[in-house]
């Protein structure tokens, strides 16, 4: 379960992912009717950087999702080529491994560490402690490691042979 705070509603998402589509477009709207193909293109790499500016800052889940959405929709309204596309998700995928690192399996092992540490302790504790073992029981033990009265040794001749 994720908490409030790092959860960002549909309308959060929608918002952020039109932000960086309007900074494309808006950019692309600048190009004259008449333009060349060069400055055509030139319009497209532009468009292609204001759209990439407007992308969000990765540091936590929601804004990882957000980020791939926005490269989805770049892909989609052609911000973004395909060939760039694998670059920038590679980036996110990057990203979140470090997240993870920091967020998840660092503390997991340090707190696998401190329990490891707490056990050693506390068996220390008590290797030191000289505490009494419980008694053994109200029956007398024989040599052998059980009873030699005649009663367990008449039972133990009704007992059918092993052979």
């Amino acid at each position: 379960m994720q908490s409030e705070e790092n959860t960002l509603a549909r309308a959060d998402f929608m918002r952020a992912i039109q932000r960086c589509a309007e900074a494309y477009h808006q950019v692309r709207a600048e190009l004259p009717s008449n333009a060349s193909y060069h400055a055509n293109q030139e319009n497209q790499y532009k468009a292609g950087l204001a759209f990439l500016g407007q992308l969000p800052i990765l540091y936590d889940l929601p804004s990882f999702q957000l980020y791939i959405a926005c490269i989805a929709q770049g892909v989609g309204i052609g911000a973004i080529d395909g060939a760039d596309c694998g670059r920038l998700c590679h980036l996110a995928q990057t990203a979140m491994s470090a997240w993870k690192l920091a967020n998840l399996i660092v503390p997991a092992a340090q707190k696998k560490e401190e329990a490891a540490q707490k056990k050693q302790e506390a068996a220390q504790r008590q290797e030191n402690d000289p505490t009494p073992l419980p008694p053994k029981g109200n029956h007398p033990a024989a040599p052998g490691g059980f009873m030699q009265d005649e009663q367990s040794l008449q039972a133990a001749r009704q007992l059918p042979d092993r052979k």
